[in-house]
């Protein structure tokens, strides 16, 4: 702008110079007469410094005009691209929070599961905890499952090592079910070979900021019959799914069968046929939701049919499922009285016992087997924390030593050994197990900071 000024002085300067200073001639030079201008070349010369400063003014107009219409559509692409981005942002956000809820039908026999489901969801503080468990708000694993029933039905238990929280969500065509557990992480691969001949077609598994869900895709028409925790010690979480078609389907089935098979030949059914044909109404009664007709039917096979395994073995679940232990533990273990070996027998007796609080007994029944720890690490495990439970920190230390050889990163085993090594009055050792622990990748933060308590305690 001082340039500006400057030019425009200069041209008023010119504009006001006297006549006699324009007529001044340098020595030596003569003057030159000018030719007098008329016409349109005098009315040229008298408007000539108006004219251009008109134009300059109106140059530097323009050029004012052209920055603040710049500025201006500038000021409005960015208020558009906030408020753009600003509306994607909540369209994601209500997304993120919308849910669908399932409702399940509750019958009396369902009301101590639902309590339970509801004391989980808002845990009370255990004033007689021991201090030297595991707190119960800690890293779950989900370990073995196991997939029984057909003919429209199928029932999914997925094994827990703690009571922990979740969340069900369904898809809109009502063909995946989600489930996220809180704090909780996969330690064994879902075996998909499982799922043939039931509802369930598919089962991924993904983890998500320290939760793990499970997605189950199911065929068209399944409905879920009952969805929940059961068991305090060694919680499972039951899916029970039931498909109405396949399963009026499957019956309309059997029957033909069952009708050709009497036109064909007359001969009557043996007690095992007839343990057989029961067992298939048992699977219908269980479909359709009706569990105590499906036990009383179960009590009378086995009564027939005492070596008949896989309806002692439904019996026993179920009787666990409706907190029936007394008669649970008297059939398992005539069951082990037939087949001592026969390691789900041995897993539900010592169930039982647990669910009933006697964990020395149920660490007596897990000692009397022996299977290998490749293939059952989980099965050490459990019997490593009822060591621990029951105050052998010794037996305790050595089993966890066992499984930290298969798996050095799992974090729980390292606590788990660093809490029975402090209680053996190992303190260094102890320290050095925390320490570990406190490095896996694999324990959550809730675990951190216990395991940093428990090292400023020892230290």
């Amino acid at each position: 702008m001082s340039l500006i000024n400057q030019m425009l002085k200069d041209l008023h300067q010119r504009q006001h110079q006297p006549h006699d200073a324009k007529d001044a001639v340098l020595p030596g030079m003569q003057r030159v007469a000018e030719e007098p201008k008329t016409g349109w070349r005098a009315s040229l010369t008298m408007r000539r410094p108006s004219w251009v400063m008109n134009i300059f003014i109106v140059i530097i107009v323009a050029w004012l005009v052209a920055i603040a219409w710049y500025v201006w559509q500038y000021n409005a692409r960015q208020g558009h691209f906030s408020s753009t981005r600003k509306q994607a942002f909540q369209k994601y956000v209500q997304a993120q929070q919308k849910t669908h809820k399932i409702e399940l039908p509750t019958s009396p026999s369902q009301k101590s599961s639902d309590t339970e489901q509801s004391s989980q969801t808002n845990p009370q503080p255990n004033a007689t905890q021991p201090s030297q468990a595991i707190p119960h708000v800690s890293r779950v694993d989900l370990g073995a499952v196991q997939v029984t029933g057909e003919n429209g039905a199928t029932e999914l238990s997925f094994s827990l090592t703690a009571r922990t929280d979740y969340s069900v969500s369904l898809s809109q065509d009502k063909q995946t079910i989600s489930i996220v557990f809180h704090d909780t992480k996969l330690i064994q691969q879902f075996n998909q070979a499982l799922l043939s001949n039931s509802l369930v077609t598919n089962v991924r598994s993904r983890p998500i900021d320290g939760n793990l869900q499970l997605q189950l895709h199911v065929q068209p028409g399944t409905r879920i019959q009952q969805l929940g925790l059961a068991g305090e010690q060694t919680p499972n979480f039951i899916v029970d799914l039931v498909n109405p078609e396949l399963a009026n389907a499957a019956a309309q089935r059997l029957k033909k069968a069952a009708q050709a098979t009497a036109i064909k030949r007359a001969i009557p059914l043996t007690p095992g046929q007839k343990a057989q044909r029961d067992y298939q109404k048992v699977l219908a009664y269980v479909n359709n939701g009706n569990k105590k007709a499906a036990i009383s039917l179960l009590e009378s096979i086995v009564q027939s049919q005492p070596r008949y395994i896989p309806a002692r073995e439904m019996l026993v679940t179920l009787l666990i499922q409706q907190h029936s232990y007394a008669d649970a533990e008297q059939y398992v273990a005539e069951g082990r009285n037939i087949d001592p070996n026969y390691l789900p027998f041995v897993k539900l007796q010592a169930r039982v016992l647990v669910e009933q609080g006697d964990n020395k007994q149920a660490l007596s029944v897990l000692e009397q087997m022996s299977p290998p720890i490749k293939k059952e690490p989980e099965y050490y495990a459990y019997m490593a924390a009822l060591y621990q439970r029951t105050g052998d920190n010794v037996a305790s230390a050595q089993l966890y030593k066992q499984l930290l050889r298969l798996n050095p990163t799992n974090g729980v085993w390292w606590l788990g050994l660093g809490i029975a090594l402090e209680g053996a009055g190992k303190r260094n050792a102890a320290i050095a197990a925390y320490e570990r622990a406190n490095n896996t990748p694999n324990l959550s933060p809730q675990l951190k900071g216990y395991v940093s308590q428990k090292i400023n305690g020892l230290e």
